[in-house]
C-alpha cells in the first residue's frame, strides 16, 4: 500500500472543494476501508447520476463506492484497483465500469483514482470521473467490425483496407499459402501502407498468369470500383496464380464497400483451388454424362432409323413379290407374256430382298467385330478386268463410255480379295446406276506415294469418277450413314438398299485405308480409295472360292440319286420339283435325324449327293453331317454333301467345311448357278 500521507482537515477540504466545483469532470473523495463512504462528491457528479441534490445521489448509491459501482462490475473493479496500487506509488489507477443512473439508464464511467492517507480521515481516495458511454459505444462497434474483419479472414487468406481516394492499400490480415508469400515479398511488413497499383502490378508480373491478368487488372481498377460501391455492388473474380512446382492454384479476389465510407473498400483474397477442382470434377461428370445420354439418344435414333428404314426396304420388295403374285394368277389363263413379265418382276424384287439382307448380315459381322481379313495372294491388274467385265453389259446398255487405267509396277499384292472386289463393286455400281446414258466413268489403280517408309506396304490408290447427277453438300455429310440415299427407289427408280456405301466404309477402314469424295450436282462424283498392301512376290493364283472346300468326285452316273435335307416344308416343295425337273430322282428327309437314318439303311454308293439344310430340329445340319462322315461305310467320306442354307458369314462357312461338307449354296438358291453344279456331281 501507499505510504504517502496528506493533511485533509475541514479547511483543507473547502479549498479542495472550490476547485471540485468548477472542475467539468466529476470529482469525488470516499474512504479506503470499511464500507468505502464517500467524503465529498462535486456537482459534476451529480450531473453523471442524474441526481440533483447531494442527498439524492447518497441515497442512490448508498453513500458508498461499493454500491454505486453496476453490482456486475464491482469485483473486477476493486480487483483492478488494487493491484494498480501495489504496483505503482504516484500513478493514477484507471478502471472502466458501468453506473445505473437515477432515471435508471446504464452509462459507463472512465475512473481516475488515487490512494493517499490522511491524518483526519485516514486512508482515502481521490477519483476524477466522466461519462465515457459513447466512447464505449464507439469502442465496442470497432470490436465488433474487428471480430467481423477476424471472422472473414479465416475464410480469406489475405484482407486489405483500401483507399479509394489517396489509391493505397494497408494489409490487415493474412494466411498461408498464398498471402503470407506475398506480403513478405511484396509488403516486407504487415502495417506498411503501400501505393495500389503499384503494389497490384507488382502482384500481377509475379504471381498471376498471363491469360488471367486482364481480368484482375480490370476487377482492381479504382474507377470500376468506385462505379460500384455507388450502386452498393460489390466485385468479384477468379483467377490463376502459378506456383513453383508449376501447378495453377485459384485464387478468389472480392471487393466490398466499406458501410457509410465510400472512400474506403475492403479488398480480400481467399484460395478456391479446392472448390474449383470440384467444380470441375462435378462439370466434367455432368459432361460426361451428357455425352453417355446424347450418346444413348443417338443410338436409339440410330436404332429407330435402321428399323425404319429397315421396315421400308423390306416391304417394298415383297410388296412387289406379293402384289404381280397376285396379278400373275388373275392372268394366268389370258396373258401369257403378262405372267413372264410379272413374274420376271417378282424375280428382281426377290434378289433386292436377297441383296438387302445381305448387306444387313454383312453390317452386323463388320459391327460385331467378327470380320477377319484374309491375306492372299491378289493381282490388282486381274481384279480390275473382272470388274470391267461383270459391269460390261449395263455399261453398254446405257452407252457409256468408261476407261480404266492401270498405272501399277507392283500388280501381285497380298489382299482380302472378296472384300476388296465387294469395296470396288459398290462403288462401280453407283457410279453405273446415277449415271446417264452417254456419260463417262473412269477407273483408275496407281501406286501412291508412300507416307510410312518404315512400312514394308505400298499404298494403292483407287479413283472411280463418273460424270452422273452429283450430291449435294447436305447429302454428302450423311452418305455414309445407314439406309442414306439422295432419293429413295421409287423417286430415283434405282433400286438399292442404302448399306452399300456404309459397308464400304468399313471394310476401306478395316483394311487401314482411307476413302474420300468430291462431288457437285448435276456434274459427277469421285471417289478416292487409299489402302496399303504388301507386295507379293509370287503370281496370284485364281481362287475360285473364299474358303478352301473338301473335294469331291462325279459318280458319272446318268439317272443320279439325291438325299434331300430339309425342315421347311415350302423349301422342301421348291427343291424337290426343281430336281425332279432336272431329271434326277429325289428322297427327303425332314431333319438331320432322319436323314442320317436313310442314309444308313440305303446301301453304299446308293446316293450321289446329300443337300443338306443347316438349321433343323432334333439334329441340325452340321452333327448330321459329321454323324454320316463317322460312319464306317466306304462312302460315308467320300458322298459330296452340299450344305443348302441362309447362314452364309465366313463363321458359318468355315463351320460347314469343318463338319466335313464340301460346298456351301446360299438361300435363296440361284437355280441357273445350282443347275450347273448339279452337272458336276
Amino acid at each position: 500500500m501507499s505510504n504517502v500521507s496528506v493533511k485533509l482537515d475541514g479547511k483543507a477540504l473547502a479549498i479542495e472543494t472550490q476547485f471540485a466545483e468548477s472542475m467539468p469532470g466529476g470529482f469525488f473523495i470516499y474512504r479506503a476501508t470499511g464500507d468505502e463512504n464517500f467524503i465529498y462528491v462535486n456537482s459534476a457528479t451529480l450531473r453523471i447520476f442524474g441526481c440533483e441534490t447531494e442527498g439524492e445521489f447518497r441515497a442512490l448509491t448508498k453513500n458508498s463506492f461499493k454500491t454505486m459501482v453496476h453490482p456486475d462490475d464491482v469485483e473486477e473493479v476493486e480487483r483492478s484497483i488494487k493491484e494498480q496500487i501495489e504496483s505503482s506509488v504516484y500513478d493514477l489507477d484507471y478502471v472502466e465500469y458501468r453506473i445505473v443512473r437515477k432515471d435508471g439508464q446504464v452509462r459507463w464511467i472512465v475512473d481516475y483514482g488515487h490512494f493517499v492517507h490522511t491524518e483526519v480521515y485516514g486512508d482515502v481516495f481521490y477519483v476524477f470521473i466522466d461519462d465515457a458511454t459513447e466512447k464505449h459505444r464507439l469502442q465496442m462497434e470497432d470490436r465488433r467490425k474487428q471480430s467481423v474483419i477476424e471472422g472473414l479472414s479465416t475464410g480469406y487468406n489475405s484482407i486489405y483496407f483500401v483507399n479509394l481516394e489517396q489509391r493505397t492499400m494497408m494489409p490487415y490480415a493474412w494466411d498461408k499459402p498464398v498471402a503470407e508469400e506475398i506480403i513478405q515479398d511484396i509488403f516486407e511488413s504487415s502495417s506498411m501502407e503501400r501505393d495500389f497499383y503499384s503494389t497490384n502490378n507488382e502482384f500481377v508480373e509475379k504471381y498471376i498468369i498471363p491469360e488471367d491478368r486482364a481480368t484482375y487488372l480490370k476487377s482492381i481498377d479504382i474507377e470500376n470500383i468506385k462505379s460500384n460501391i455507388a450502386k452498393n455492388k460489390n466485385i468479384s473474380c477468379i483467377f490463376r496464380c502459378a506456383q513453383k512446382n508449376g501447378d495453377y492454384e485459384y485464387i478468389q479476389l472480392s471487393i466490398a464497400p466499406v458501410k457509410g465510407e465510400s472512400q474506403f473498400a475492403v479488398l480480400a483474397l481467399k484460395n478456391v483451388t479446392e472448390q474449383m477442382q470440384k467444380i470441375q470434377d462435378e462439370n466434367m461428370q455432368m459432361l460426361k454424362m451428357e455425352v453417355e445420354l446424347n450418346n444413348a439418344l443417338l443410338e436409339n435414333n440410330a436404332k429407330s432409323t435402321f428399323l425404319f428404314n429397315m421396315s421400308h426396304d423390306l416391304k417394298t420388295p415383297i410388296n412387289a413379290i406379293m402384289g404381280f403374285t397376285e396379278l400373275a394368277q388373275k392372268n394366268i389363263d389370258d396373258d401369257k407374256d403378262k405372267v413372264l413379265n410379272y413374274l420376271e418382276k417378282i424375280r428382281i424384287s426377290g434378289n433386292l430382298l436377297v441383296d438387302l439382307i445381305n448387306a444387313v448380315l454383312n453390317m452386323a459381322q463388320i459391327e460385331s467385330g467378327n470380320l477377319n481379313m484374309k491375306k492372299e495372294p491378289c493381282n490388282l491388274k486381274k481384279q480390275a478386268e473382272i470388274l470391267t467385265d461383270v459391269f460390261r453389259s449395263q455399261i453398254a446398255e446405257k452407252n457409256l463410255n468408261y476407261n480404266i487405267s492401270l498405272e501399277i509396277a507392283h500388280e501381285n499384292v497380298f489382299a482380302d480379295t472378296p472384300n476388296l472386289n465387294r469395296i470396288l463393286s459398290n462403288i462401280l455400281q453407283n457410279a453405273v446406276n446415277y449415271t446417264p446414258s452417254g456419260g463417262s466413268i473412269s477407273f483408275t489403280i496407281s501406286e501412291d506415294e508412300n507416307i510410312d517408309l518404315c512400312s514394308e506396304k505400298k499404298c494403292y490408290k483407287f479413283v472411280i469418277s463418273d460424270t452422273g447427277c452429283g450430291m449435294s453438300e447436305d447429302f454428302m455429310e450423311r452418305i455414309w450413314q445407314p439406309f442414306v440415299r439422295g432419293q429413295n427407289t421409287t423417286a430415283s427408280k434405282i433400286a438399292g438398299t442404302g448399306l452399300g456405301l456404309t459397308i464400304t466404309k468399313k471394310l476401306v477402314e478395316a483394311m487401314g485405308g482411307t476413302i474420300e469424295l468430291q462431288s457437285q450436282l448435276e456434274k459427277g462424283t469421285t471417289f478416292t480409295v487409299k489402302i496399303p498392301f504388301k507386295e507379293c512376290l509370287q503370281q496370284a493364283q485364281d481362287v475360285s472360292e473364299e474358303i478352301p472346300k473338301r473335294k469331291w468326285t462325279s459318280s458319272n452316273k446318268e439317272n443320279k440319286r439325291v438325299l434331300l435335307v430339309e425342315d421347311n416344308e415350302l423349301n422342301r416343295e421348291i427343291t424337290l420339283e426343281f430336281l425332279k425337273e432336272c431329271g434326277i430322282e429325289v428322297d427327303a428327309a425332314c431333319d438331320g435325324l432322319e436323314a442320317l437314318e436313310i442314309f444308313k439303311a440305303s446301301e453304299e454308293n446308293f446316293y450321289d449327293l446329300i443337300l443338306m439344310d443347316i438349321q433343323m430340329p432334333r439334329m441340325n445340319g452340321y452333327e448330321s453331317t459329321k454323324a454320316i462322315r463317322a460312319l464306317n461305310r466306304k462312302d460315308a467320306a467320300s458322298i459330296p454333301i452340299f450344305a443348302i442354307t441362309a447362314n452364309t458369314l465366313e463363321n458359318d462357312k468355315l463351320r460347314a467345311f469343318k463338319s466335313g461338307m464340301n460346298r456351301v449354296i446360299e438361300k435363296p438358291v440361284n437355280m441357273d448357278s445350282f443347275s450347273e453344279l448339279l452337272k458336276k456331281v
